[in-house]
């Protein structure tokens, strides 16, 4: 009974100690991913001109809208952030395509740590 309690132990030490990896590579991906995004953001909003938008707060709400002067349309949200929000899903889609290979060498480590114990 004791060999098996050891062996089982070793195993869920192994296995932790994996998955402690995979959650450690996951947090600096995404704190890479949130970095790279806010340089992004502010790239994008430095370069872009505004145009006939004109920022504007809320009497009632507070919130921030933008004004269009030609049109008189209103936007809730800033007229760049379509142009952002594409530059974000393809940043996400780089990071997630670099982590792929990272995440399924170490699931597959998992299972051999896994199998060996078998």
């Amino acid at each position: 009974e004791l060999e098996v309690l050891e062996r089982y132990s070793g195993l869920e030490k192994d296995m932790r100690d994996i998955r402690q990896e995979m959650e450690e590579q996951e947090h600096t991906a995404e704190a890479d991913y949130k970095k790279r995004a806010d340089a992004v953001r502010k790239y994008i909003l430095s370069k872009g001109k505004l145009g006939p938008w004109v920022p504007q707060t809320g009497a009632v709400s507070g919130r921030m809208h933008f004004f269009n002067a030609d049109t008189g349309e209103v936007l809730a949200e800033h007229p760049w952030q379509s142009t952002i929000e594409a530059q974000w899903a393809t940043l996400r889609g780089e990071v997630e395509a670099r982590q792929r290979p990272l995440r399924n060498s170490m699931l597959a480590h998992l299972e051999r740590v896994k199998s060996a114990y078998e």
